[in-house]
């Protein structure tokens, strides 16, 4: 029988998971496509606001572009999924819009092809 004091805690193996996360996430090519500075500057804020962490874009630069292995400086892990959380949010809203633009685009474009035939 092993000692449970030599077993990982469940809550910390999710946090290491979520945080390598980062080492896999198309993060430069999301910064190609959208607004880097906007979105460092939202996860700072949210963190500012939401948690009281006052931590600057270049450190969340530095930590999201370290593939996992940097760390937030002074924040708890549960800190740094916050801004992993907020990073991907961002994102997810950005793509989400984007593809609804996209989808209202086409249906304008087809219900005026529509007109022109019916019209």
């Amino acid at each position: 029988m092993s000692d449970f004091r030599f077993q990982p805690w469940p809550g910390t193996i999710a946090i290491t998971t979520l945080l390598e996360f980062c080492s896999w996430l198309p993060y430069e090519i999301m910064m190609d496509k959208y607004d880097k500075e906007e979105m460092l500057g939202d996860v700072r804020e949210a963190m500012l606001y939401q948690l009281g962490v006052d931590v600057s874009c270049e450190e969340l630069n530095h930590f999201f572009t370290g593939k996992g292995k940097a760390a937030l400086s002074g924040c708890a892990e549960w800190q740094q999924c916050f801004a992993v959380e907020k990073m991907l949010e961002f994102y997810y809203v950005h793509a989400r819009d984007e593809t609804l633009a996209k989808q209202i685009e086409t249906m304008t474009m087809l219900a005026s092809r529509g007109n022109e035939h019916h019209g």
